[in-house]
């Protein structure tokens, strides 16, 4: 069993209007506790999946001018922020890359493809199926 993590913040999503709708939570306590409960995942499992839908999670965006640079962005966020958190750099080629291949063009599906590669994971899986990402708040009572 290979355990798969997934994160959404991003710092081009805080601005008032972005995803985030202005809450500072990557610069707050949203790393932190994102480290935090990654460490122990990472000191036990040779192998980490990232689960990234890029258009689930609204980041068709084109950063480093590359059609699914967001993704490469993702894997190396893995490297430069736990260690400003406490945690140590987790290596890409620790990393298995689970990308979205519902509701995406052929195109985008081979130029993530082609990320995946050049962003040294040592896999990657493309998920044609979606993956349910909806959340909402629910009230339970406890007796």
């Amino acid at each position: 069993m290979i355990p798969a993590w997934t994160t959404e913040c991003e710092e081009h999503d805080a601005p008032p209007g972005g995803l985030c709708a202005g809450v500072g939570c990557l610069r707050g306590n949203c790393w932190k506790a994102y480290t935090a409960q990654l460490i122990p995942i990472d000191e036990r499992n040779g192998q980490l999946a990232v689960l990234r839908p890029f258009r689930n999670f609204h980041q068709e965006l084109t950063l480093l001018n590359l059609l699914g640079g967001w993704l490469q962005h993702a894997v190396s966020s893995f490297q430069t922020l736990p260690p400003l958190h406490g945690g140590e750099a987790i290596e890409s080629t620790r990393l298995i890359k689970i990308q979205q291949g519902w509701d995406v063009t052929p195109r985008e599906t081979a130029a993530h493809i082609e990320s995946a590669v050049s962003s040294d994971v040592t896999r990657y899986v493309v998920s044609y199926k979606g993956i349910d990402q909806e959340w909402e708040p629910r009230a339970l009572r406890y007796t």
